[in-house]
């Protein structure tokens, strides 16, 4: 029985931290113009991917202990040299003189995310990874264009954030990138790194013609089993709460494991 303690989010935010590291070096290496980096504060890490991309925020801080104020004040600066808000999740297992520094900061709640896990096991390699109609396949590394258009038609508002963050994410070593087929026609793509042993599953995202078929739960099943076959013990994802996809990914065997904060100091 996996077991919800402060070890287990910390493993969580340890993966989390290398696959931010893998976002800032692909970033950069993908679009010079951006001026990418990753830093890392405390025990987390602070994302820099251009203005209004989604990777532009920071996590993981408060892991082993309290805050200083030097490693708040460096988050804050960081940001404020890219003339944006500073943006950071929150784990509930973070020591309290985070928030409490945060809230000194004047950051307010922006949102929340639930953490959905669930573990793994050999067998789970040979899950079902059709669905009716439904074919899902990895894609190869010429189809980083192909993946990319498909993510940024399917999530629809700021398209050039969406292209850069999917490009970015394509791009990450850790990272497989899968398409949901319909009689030969891209219907979802769906983004799988994995680190540790734990597979972490985004960018879940299906074209408007083709929702309501299957397709997010067809994505579920196979990146489940193609991080079992890979030594996957754990697989993870967030999702807002109450959400199509937090329901689809409860029905795939995941449950939620704690809520995660959003703040910003906009």
């Amino acid at each position: 029985m996996l077991y919800v303690n402060i070890g287990l989010a910390q493993r969580l935010e340890r993966v989390d931290v290398a696959m931010g590291m893998e976002c800032g070096a692909a970033c950069r290496e993908q679009f010079s113009d951006v001026d990418a980096s990753a830093e890392r504060v405390d025990s987390g890490i602070a994302v820099w991917a251009g203005a209004d991309s989604p990777l532009s925020l920071a996590s993981g801080l408060g892991m082993r202990g309290p805050v200083l104020d030097r490693d708040l004040d460096h988050l804050v600066d960081f940001y404020k040299q890219h003339n944006v808000p500073t943006t950071v999740w929150v784990n509930p297992f973070a020591d309290p003189s985070f928030l409490e520094g945060l809230g000194k900061r004047s950051f307010r709640v922006s949102s929340f995310g639930n953490m959905l896990v669930r573990t793994l096991e050999p067998s789970d390699a040979n899950a079902e990874i059709e669905a009716g109609t439904v074919e899902v396949v990895t894609a190869n590394a010429s189809q980083s264009e192909e993946w990319s258009s498909a993510v940024e038609t399917a999530f629809g508002d700021l398209p050039s954030a969406n292209r850069r963050m999917a490009a970015t994410m394509f791009h990450r070593p850790s990272s497989t990138e899968f398409f949901a087929m319909i009689n030969g026609e891209v219907a979802a793509v769906a983004s799988m790194a994995m680190h540790d042993q734990v597979a972490t599953l985004s960018t879940a995202a299906t074209l408007p013609k083709f929702r309501s078929r299957g397709v997010h739960a067809a994505l579920l099943n196979a990146r489940v089993a193609y991080a079992a076959a890979n030594g996957c013990d754990l697989a993870a994802g967030m999702t807002a709460p109450g959400t199509t996809s937090q329901r689809n990914t409860e029905k795939a065997g995941f449950r939620v494991i704690y809520t995660e904060v959003l703040l910003s100091n906009a």
